[in-house]
């Protein structure tokens, strides 16, 4: 004897098979739509784009004023100290004198290099965006040579502001007492290594840093070189400040400005490869705070949006799906 729950009526059944169907077609219509976003993240700080001007004492003494303040603005030919050079001999004075001279016919050698590695650095950039706008090479070797020439700028911009540094303690040096440092541009002051009167200084010791005038700061900081694939020039990125949580103030926006052709060890992760990435932001306020230098923060760089069932077609492939 068959008993009735043993068989089940059919437009139970049928029902049953259209709502499976229907399960079965929504979940791939959702894996086909939705958009899933790959990040890769970049540990890092805000730091000034170009390198630093740094102010050093052109004699030996004892400093008998300072009037400065970190991140404090300056104007060029600004007085920033002045030196006491108490038992500084005129045989001195000429040793330094002439020490200055030769550091600026070093620099002066060093910038007609650096003149002549732009000019072919900008003849490579411009051939490589050529052959990869033909499909003749990569990406990668394009992205390179346009990195390897912003290098080539900033080591340029670097020498051309030794060169006045150097210029301006030529100007500052004579034979009084009492010697005057004056700022060499207008900027900001960055670091200072001297903040109070009575400090004995040494010839050539750094007294303070200047971030000059119109240069841009950036989010600088490192990628993993597994991530690395990732990465992008020209990509979205977002950066979270470890001072202003994300939950409160949100992120800041930007794109990637360049990532270094080679990589580098850093002790902070004990030795690991790890390539740098530079990340240009639209603001440098989040909210109504503004982001110092220094403040560190962790940045997403977007790397590609992929829907959920082309991540597993990836996969199924065995392709790596966050490529």
């Amino acid at each position: 004897m068959t008993l009735d729950w043993e068989n089940p009526h059919p437009r139970t059944a049928r029902l049953t098979l259209w709502l499976m169907m229907a399960m079965v077609i929504a979940a791939i219509a959702w894996a086909s739509l939705t958009q899933i976003q790959v990040y890769a993240l970049v540990s890092g700080s805000l730091e000034p784009k170009g390198r630093l001007i740094e102010v050093t004492a052109p004699l030996s003494g004892r400093v008998t004023k300072v009037q400065l303040q970190r991140w404090g603005h300056v104007k060029a030919g600004e007085l920033l100290a002045e030196i006491d050079s108490v038992g500084a001999s005129a045989e001195e004075t000429e040793s330094q004198r002439q020490n200055l001279l030769a550091q600026v016919r070093e620099k002066e050698s060093a910038l007609a290099l650096a003149r002549t590695d732009l000019i072919e650095r900008r003849r490579i950039a411009v051939q490589q965006r050529l052959l990869w706008e033909g499909g003749a090479t990569s990406r990668n070797a394009y992205e390179e040579a346009t990195a390897n020439l912003a290098r080539a700028k900033r080591a340029l911009e670097q020498i051309t502001a030794q060169i006045a540094a150097l210029r301006a303690q030529l100007e500052v040096l004579d034979v009084r007492r009492k010697v005057e440092i004056r700022a060499p541009v207008d900027g900001r002051v960055a670091q200072l290594e001297v903040r109070h009167p009575g400090v004995q200084v040494s010839t050539g010791q750094v007294l303070l840093q200047i971030l000059p005038e119109g240069v841009p700061l950036v989010f600088r900081g490192y990628v993993l070189e597994r991530e690395r694939p990732k990465v992008r020039v020209g990509a979205e990125a977002e950066v979270a400040w470890n001072s202003y949580p994300r939950q409160k103030y949100g992120v800041s926006h930007g794109k990637v400005l360049g990532v270094s052709p080679t990589t580098t060890a850093l002790e902070a992760l004990r030795g690991q490869s790890v390539y740098e990435v530079e990340i240009g932001l639209d603001s440098l306020k989040i909210g109504e705070q503004t982001i110092l230098p220094g403040m560190a923060g962790e940045a997403r760089a977007l790397a590609t949006k992929k829907t959920a069932l082309a991540l597993f077609w990836d996969w199924v492939r065995g392709v790596n799906p966050w490529e």
